[in-house]
């Protein structure tokens, strides 16, 4: 052979046609190392969209200097919805956080209510406050409260927050006069 002259690789095919997965192989999961898969189901959820008379004077009145902006329903209602499945996932690793009212309380001051954070490029931070209740196995309502476009915006005592930044997100919590962060969100993770 000579030196200049390159060996030949030995190439794997690459296959083609359909794989298939053996239905009775073992595999494994977040519980053991052979499980075997047996069915797939979705549950259909409702969350009933409610806004209360005062963020709809804060909209439509705004205040002495006019008209509120930046916090019209086209901006708050997607962050709502987004935020469901975070509230969803932290709720579920963090015990203390029941963000669903339930059932729904005859005094209105032991109410839980979280606020939701989105920061904007062009103008001030979004924070929306929404009050979540239990209606039935397979629906919740979520009331708006109200909802200010404010950097400073203060939470209540042992109130969370979720900030958000793109798909990631940060659950804090106002605790003893300080905003501590609790955990977060990478979805790249």
């Amino acid at each position: 052979m000579n030196r200049r002259e390159r060996r030949k690789r030995i190439f794997n095919p690459v296959p083609q046609g359909e794989v298939i997965v053996d239905a009775d192989s073992w595999h494994e999961n977040c519980s053991s190392n052979n499980v075997r898969h047996h069915t797939t189901f979705a549950e259909t959820f409702q969350i009933e969209f409610w806004y209360d008379k005062h963020y709809w004077d804060r909209l439509h009145q705004g205040d002495d200097d006019g008209e509120r902006v930046g916090i019209e329903f086209e901006f708050v209602e997607p962050l709502v919805i987004k935020s469901y499945k975070y509230l969803l996932y932290y709720s579920l690793k963090h015990k203390d956080l029941l963000f669903v009212n339930h059932p729904p309380p005859k005094e209105r001051n032991r109410t839980l209510r979280v606020v939701l954070r989105q920061a904007f490029n062009d103008k001030a931070t979004l924070n929306v406050v929404v009050e979540y209740h239990f209606i039935s196995l397979n629906k919740v309502e979520a009331t708006i409260v109200t909802a200010m476009s404010k950097d400073d915006f203060y939470l209540g005592d042992n109130q969370y927050a979720i900030e958000f930044d793109g798909d990631d997100s940060t659950l804090y919590r106002y605790v003893n006069f300080k905003v501590v962060e609790v955990d977060s969100y990478n979805a790249e993770e």
